[in-house]
């Protein structure tokens, strides 16, 4: 058993499944470089943009269409990236 100071420090080993969609969630953010707007956005303001992005996730589910899917997935995790940075820059402790 992993005692929680091991814990804090060794590096957590990342599933391929978080690799490759914080890569994707990476090329979504460069390629809205130019719109730097959630920085100054209250989580409040961000939760009702990702309402619309959710919205959007669930008509690309009802096309069937991977890729729309797949990028609809990754702007939903982007907002909820944004919320979760605000707060981490607060100085909050994420603790489970």
């Amino acid at each position: 058993m992993i005692t929680p100071l091991e814990q804090l420090t060794q590096p957590l080993k990342l599933r391929p499944l978080v690799v490759w969609f914080a890569q994707e969630m990476e090329r979504v953010l460069q390629e809205n470089d130019f719109k730097h707007g959630w920085q100054t956005m209250s989580n409040d303001s961000i939760y009702d943009r990702q309402k619309d992005e959710l919205r959007e996730l669930g008509l690309a589910l009802a096309s069937g269409h991977a890729n729309l899917i797949i990028n609809k997935a990754v702007d939903v995790a982007n907002f909820c990236a944004f919320m979760a940075w605000n707060e981490h820059r607060k100085g909050v402790r994420y603790e489970t």
